[in-house]
């Protein structure tokens, strides 16, 4: 008569209180058609129901002549008070049921039978959606899977053990212990284990730090007893351990599955024997060398397997346990049988590539970037980036994190005091601990002299700043190469804005921002925003910052306002590495937040190329024309025939980059003459007209200067023209923030423009 594990148990006799769980074994034993249900004490606070399963068995025979049977008898497991919130664990009930050679069995507790692995995934979702028969018909189907070889779905590779009541986590890179494995880079000469240093982050948590070899043993050792001298002076410090990675002959490999997990060092030796692991040279050196001063000591076993392990590049499956020894467990080189060892879980450490494939972000490689701007929003779009496998980062900070920066900061309160560069890089390294991450932090202002060569070596360059200086910097640089990207939020946290520049840079930074200037004519919240922007610089300076600084105590923002930016800039980056376009991309994101609305709106504008022209007479200006400017100059000029004809320029002028923009034209006033030889500009609604478009784009638009045609020639101005200059010179040295001269002349030989600074 076969055993059953039931038979070991009491007979559960008590009257149940969960409705639920009631109504589920009701209808578990009418779908199954058992008269009278067979309840047993399981543990405290859980009973089982016995039942078998019919089998659906191929024709001829089973795989590899496994010993699954037509009628299968299991135990469902179920928490009286938790179902049916906690679902079902399902057993086998038959003591010789061939544990040892399945997949997806869960490793046993001490003294019960496996688990069978039903689902990939969270058992506990999937039971929400399903009824007690789906879960009779799974399990059917589980041990028809078990019979027919389809248990595991790439027949290609192992599956490894299910682990269960596991005491903690090793985390360490699988490809990196693998590699010592397969290339025996053992610690003693002829052995067959390598000494690993963890460090323990919590109580059951050991993290990976480096090997121990015979170059940094010395070093390494006299590290641990630095740890060991602090923590007995009660001192903050690191918890290291030393652990070991024992192997076995490369030439013997194991498909079996050993469910029971060793509980002490005498089932540990017996675990690994099984599978051709000898420890005995990790027992001598352990009971001798150790110089572990905690007891926790990680022991890693590599099993080899027939085939790849799923999920990884080769046929090693690690076992994980921590043996816990005081020196009372030492004796004669030997470790005494009944030294404790507990099961541990393995956590993979992040890489770039895996860090790539969570994220569902393979195609995006941004490549070598500069970073201005670690602040609020610069620290987290960062660690968006860094998280989803980008870690290629030169960044520029000068600041260090105060305590008023974590309301907003990526980092947290570790950090306090630390320079924002460094502390990036910091916490970027510590997602990648066994990977080199290829960033540096420079505790520095941005230097703005250094060789344009040297910036040529980066794709991107990412200003964060908010700061006039970079951006002048990056408007003058004579770099092509190097994509720009500028982000910033204004109107009190509301606004978010990156510039992305087009081919070539063109247009830049600063033709997009005075492209967005020009679109308040046509759009209201635009020209609202800068009509509010332009308030508050009237209260503070003659000069408007459009864009806002997160360094200050009294700049009021959420932390949530920043993350919502810096998540739709970091996407819009990332795409921008996929999609390439010669335009330049305005990038708003915009946030509707009142007592009657919370919203959020987000477009991207493009910005065609500018055209650009160095002033004839001083090559040191330049002017930079939005797209259909020069059409409309010419079409005008060839419309007016043999008179001349001209207008006013609407723009921008930056003194510092010394750089005119020219986003729009006016036609001269009605008041105008001209003829064959001369074009005599009026006034009337000149100033009216002006005036509006200053004030509709909040005073960063005006008159910036004006052009006229010479249909029979000079290709040069001419004596009245040098006239009209003296005057406008006179004129303009008398405003509160002097304009230089700009005159433009449409000549058969094309655009002439001309520059004279107040």
């Amino acid at each position: 008569m076969e055993e059953l594990y039931s038979s070991t148990l009491e007979v559960f006799q008590e009257k149940i209180g969960n409705p639920a769980l009631q109504d589920s074994l009701n209808e578990i034993c009418k779908y199954l058609s058992i008269p009278t249900p067979l309840l047993y004490k399981w543990d405290e606070g859980r009973i089982a129901l016995a039942a078998d399963i019919d089998v659906n068995l191929p024709s001829l025979k089973n795989y590899e002549d496994i010993d699954i049977r037509a009628v299968e008898p299991i135990l469902m497991v179920f928490s009286l008070e938790k179902y049916p919130s906690t679902p079902p664990l399902i057993t086998t009930d038959r003591t010789s049921f061939p544990k040892n050679n399945l997949a997806h069995l869960y490793i046993a507790t001490e003294g019960k039978p496996p688990a069978l692995c039903l689902v990939r995934g969270n058992f506990a979702d999937w039971y929400a959606r399903k009824r007690p028969q789906d879960l009779i018909k799974r399990i059917g189907n589980w041990f028809q899977d078990a019979a027919t070889g389809n248990l595991s779905l790439d027949g290609e590779q192992f599956d490894p053990l299910r682990l269960e009541n596991y005491t903690g986590i090793l985390i360490y890179d699988y490809d990196k212990l693998a590699q010592t494995v397969n290339k025996k880079e053992d610690f003693l000469q002829d052995g067959n284990f390598a000494i690993v240093l963890f460090k323990r982050t919590a109580d059951s948590t050991y993290k990976f730090v480096k090997f121990i070899t015979e170059s940094n043993y010395s070093e390494t050792i006299e590290e641990v007893d630095e740890a060991r001298k602090k923590k007995s002076q009660a001192l903050q410090t690191d918890h290291y351990h030393i652990g070991y990675l024992i192997w076995g002959n490369e030439q013997d490999s194991f498909n079996k599955y050993l469910i029971k997990p060793p509980k002490n060092w005498d089932e540990l030796k017996r675990y690994s024997n099984s599978y051709g692991i000898d420890v005995s040279l990790v027992e001598a050196y352990l009971s001798k060398d150790d110089k572990n001063y905690h007891k926790g000591v990680p022991i890693i076993l590599a099993i080899r397997r027939p085939l790849k392990v799923i999920g990884f590049e080769s046929e090693i499956e690690f076992s994980n346990h921590v043996a816990i020894l005081d020196y009372t467990d030492k004796k004669d080189g030997q470790i005494v049988d009944d030294a404790t060892v507990y099961l541990f879980s393995h956590n993979q450490s992040l890489n770039k590539a895996k860090a790539k494939i969570i994220s569902g972000e393979n195609e995006v490689t941004i490549g070598e970037s500069i970073v201005i701007g670690c602040g609020a929003l610069g620290s987290k779009i960062i660690m968006h980036l860094a998280r989803g496998g980008q870690k290629n980062f030169l960044l520029f900070d000068p600041d260090k994190i105060s305590s008023h920066n974590l309301v907003r900061h990526a980092l947290l309160g570790e950090q306090l005091g630390m320079n924002k560069a460094t502390a990036l890089v910091s916490a970027i390294e510590g997602i990648f601990p066994d990977q080199e991450t290829d960033c540096v932090a420079i505790s520095t202002q941005f230097n703005p002299k250094v060789d344009n060569d040297f910036y040529e070596k980066f794709r991107w360059i990412f200003d964060f700043s908010a700061s006039e200086n970079v951006f002048n910097f990056l408007v003058n640089s004579s770099n092509t190469s190097t994509k720009v990207c500028q982000a910033y939020i204004s109107d009190k946290g509301n606004l978010g804005l990156m510039f992305i520049e087009g081919e070539n840079r063109n247009p830049r930074i600063d033709d997009q921002q005075a492209y967005l200037y020009s679109l308040s004519k046509e759009v209201d919240w635009i020209s609202d925003w800068l009509k509010r922007e332009n308030i508050i610089g009237e209260k503070n300076s003659t000069n408007i910052t459009v864009g806002v600084g997160c360094n200050s105590e009294t700049t009021i923002l959420a932390d949530d306002t920043i993350s919502s930016h810096a998540a739709h800039f970091s996407k819009i980056i990332k795409r921008k590495n996929i999609i390439e376009q010669a335009e330049g991309s305005l990038n708003v994101y915009r946030i509707i937040d009142n007592e009657d609305e919370y919203s959020i709106n987000a477009e991207t504008i493009l910005v065609p190329p500018f055209t650009i022209i160095t002033a004839k007479n001083d090559p040191s200006w330049t002017i930079r024309l939005a797209e259909g400017i020069t059409n409309n100059m010419l079409k005008t000029s060839a419309k007016a025939g043999k008179s001349e004809i001209g207008g006013i320029f609407i723009g921008v002028v930056n003194y510092k980059t010394k750089t005119i923009h020219v986003v729009d034209l006016i036609d001269a006033p009605p008041d105008s003459t001209a003829n064959e030889i001369c074009f005599h500009r009026g006034y009337n609604g000149l100033s009216e007209l002006v005036g509006k478009i200053t004030k509709s784009s909040g005073s960063q638009l005006g008159y910036v200067g004006e052009w006229h045609s010479h249909p029979h020639g000079p290709n040069c101005l001419s004596a009245t023209d040098y006239e009209t200059i003296d005057k406008f010179k006179a004129e303009f040295n008398s405003l509160l923030t002097p304009l230089p001269v700009f005159i433009t002349i449409v000549t058969p030989e094309g655009i002439l423009p001309y520059v004279f600074s107040s």
